[in-house]
């Protein structure tokens, strides 16, 4: 089987239902499959979401009123 190049970006979701038919097909474990790498590196996190894009305003507050059944 040949490499494929490493993944570079936010990794993307797979259902284990389609990682697992692809071992099916390929006749492969998911270790040939996918490759874990750590890497020891520090994430300088600012707590203003950092991205080029604007945090997302926090959400209104609503009230609300708990009632017991039978309570009107």
């Amino acid at each position: 089987m040949s490499r494929c190049s490493p993944v570079t970006q936010p990794p993307q979701r797979l259902s284990m239902d389609t990682l697992a038919a692809l071992c099916d097909i390929l006749g492969c474990g998911v270790q040939d499959l996918i490759e874990v790498v750590v890497v020891d590196e520090q994430v300088r996190k600012s707590g203003t979401g950092g991205g080029a894009e604007p945090a997302a305003p926090a959400p209104m507050a609503r009230r609300t009123t708990i009632r017991r059944p039978g309570q009107t």
